[in-house]
């Protein structure tokens, strides 16, 4: 459209064909930055990426446990308890208040070891919340087009029983394709 607009009006249409020019760039520089996502082929293959969850992968195996603190336990305490799964930070009356944001919890406890851990956490978001029998392409879909993260995985009573970070959960179908290339060329 650039070049016919010069050819046909000449130095009136530099504007118009210099603008055309640089969404042109923009629009190419887009598809580049996007890369690996849906419609893209694997480099090696030439075969088309998954974007959908694969069979019999569930979304538990790609989960970190829960260890439910008290609000207000000390940051250090909590963050010690990070060790062995990722923290929940739970009200006096059972209700989860959020998870705790274990680099805003080491920058606190470097400057108070005995603040609340409930000063970092991250509000657990109706749209966070995952069930145990929910749909995982669902569940992949919410992490494409909304900023969640993480994920709290709960039971059928509403009990939190794993915490999935969006990048794993984004992942997964990449990792899954990757492992059954290297099966058929293996």
């Amino acid at each position: 459209w650039a070049v016919w607009q010069l050819v046909r009006e000449g130095s009136t249409a530099l504007l118009p064909a210099g603008i055309a020019v640089v969404m042109a760039a923009f629009v190419v520089v887009g598809v580049i930055a996007e890369g690996g996502d849906a419609g893209s082929d694997d480099s090696e293959t030439g075969e088309p990426i998954s974007t959908s969850w694969p069979a019999g992968v569930a979304l538990a195996s790609i989960s970190r446990p829960v260890v439910r603190l008290g609000t207000d336990v000390p940051v250090h305490a909590a963050l010690a308890a990070a060790a062995a799964g990722a923290v929940i930070l739970v009200q006096a009356d059972g209700i989860a208040r959020g998870v705790l944001d274990e680099p805003a919890a080491r920058e606190l406890a470097g400057r108070d070891p005995a603040a609340p851990a409930s000063l970092v956490t991250r509000p657990i978001t109706p749209a966070a919340i995952v069930f145990a029998g929910e749909d995982p392409d669902e569940v992949l879909a919410r992490a494409r087009s909304a900023p969640i993260d993480p994920f709290v995985l709960v039971d059928a009573s509403g009990t939190p029983t794993g915490i999935v970070r969006a990048a794993d959960l984004l992942a997964v179908p990449r990792a899954h394709h990757n492992r059954t290339i290297g099966r058929k060329s293996g």
